[in-house]
């Protein structure tokens, strides 16, 4: 409904849950709904990605799978970017890595811009291989090592901002040819919300939100809180400084500790340990990125051609709080 009465010029102004995809409608109805399209890139990484739950422990040999690097890194070579990108992005996205923008403070490197994201089917499967997921059904599909049947794994979308459900069936699609078999389970948000919170769920496609600025927005690289998609109860256990929830695995609490560090620190420091949280972060793949810093999310404004004062180009970023940084109480309506 929000992109129909914006296609119709119902709006002043309207940036959120715009889909990108409605980009060509939108710019052949300027004239006659009496609007104009802005698009503002974002730099805060991947705009869509799996996030993998690093704390699931409903079903072991998922929550094993899950936790496996090796794994995660095949699952990311079983995907088609390009794809994706041309088919729902419109071309406008980058399909390597989840890194924030280069022109960004805490880029760590070219080297990290498309790690692990390389299309490469026969290396996927080579992988899933090697880690012993040999066995097949009928079908194809690659089963567990329990004896439970086919290895499924739950994809968990919601309703807003990106289709991030359709995005999530094409990559089960494309999952085919690995041998994976993918189930997409579409929900509104507070309900996806509360079932990370309850640490229910096993891959939640989200945004990578004010990552271009890790100290400006609490991090999504890494699990910070109990809403964070990558390990809930292992967020639980940071935000309480360890007093409660799960210990983390070796690894991540190095970048934890990286990241509480790089707050006492001076500029150079700062900047030296924000890099590394990500190298680790990009390395250990616990989010699988898929299309990143273009106008995806929140980047496509609808602005009523009788608004003054509008700024051609946002800073994107949660930790703008965009629109707020284009100080919308300074525009006005003209005469």
């Amino acid at each position: 409904v929000i992109n129909l009465r914006a296609v119709a010029g119902e709006y002043d102004s309207q940036a959120r849950h715009i889909d990108i995809s409605k980009l060509p409608v939108l710019l052949e109805n300027q004239p006659k709904g009496r609007y104009r399209v802005y698009l503002d890139p974002s730099d805060q990484g991947a705009d869509v990605g799996l996030f993998c739950n690093q704390s699931f422990d409903k079903d072991p040999e998922i929550a094993r799978w899950l936790g496996t690097r090796e794994f995660r890194i095949a699952l990311s070579h079983g995907i088609d970017r390009r794809q994706i990108n041309e088919t729902f992005v419109l071309g406008l996205g980058q399909t390597g890595s989840a890194a924030p923008g280069e022109r960004t403070l805490y880029f760590p490197g070219p080297e990290y811009k498309a790690l692990h994201t390389a299309y490469d089917v026969k290396r996927a499967n080579e992988m899933l291989d090697k880690l012993g997921l040999t066995r097949k059904d009928s079908d194809g599909y690659r089963l567990r090592t329990d004896g439970g049947g086919r290895l499924r794994l739950s994809l968990t979308t919601y309703v807003g901002f990106l289709p991030f459900t359709q995005i999530a069936e094409m990559i089960v699609e494309q999952w085919k040819k690995i041998g994976v078999r993918g189930e997409v389970q579409e929900m509104e948000r507070g309900l996806a919300t509360a079932r990370v919170q309850a640490n229910e769920h096993q891959i939640y496609f989200e945004t990578q939100w004010g990552a271009d600025n890790m100290h400006g927005h609490f991090p999504l690289i890494f699990p910070a809180n109990s809403i964070n998609p990558l390990g809930p109860l292992y967020g639980v256990w940071y935000a309480s400084a360890g007093a409660k929830g799960k210990t983390p695995p070796p690894r991540m609490r190095e970048l934890m500790d990286k990241y509480r560090k790089s707050f006492g620190v001076k500029d150079a420091e700062r900047i030296r340990l924000a890099k590394d949280v990500w190298k680790i972060a990009l390395d250990e793949l616990w989010l699988i990125p898929v299309v990143s810093n273009s106008p995806a999310s929140q980047g496509v404004r609808v602005i009523k051609t009788n608004m003054g004062n509008i700024p051609s180009r946002l800073w994107n970023s949660a930790v703008s709080d965009n629109p707020h940084i284009a100080h919308t109480e300074t525009w006005f309506f003209k005469s």
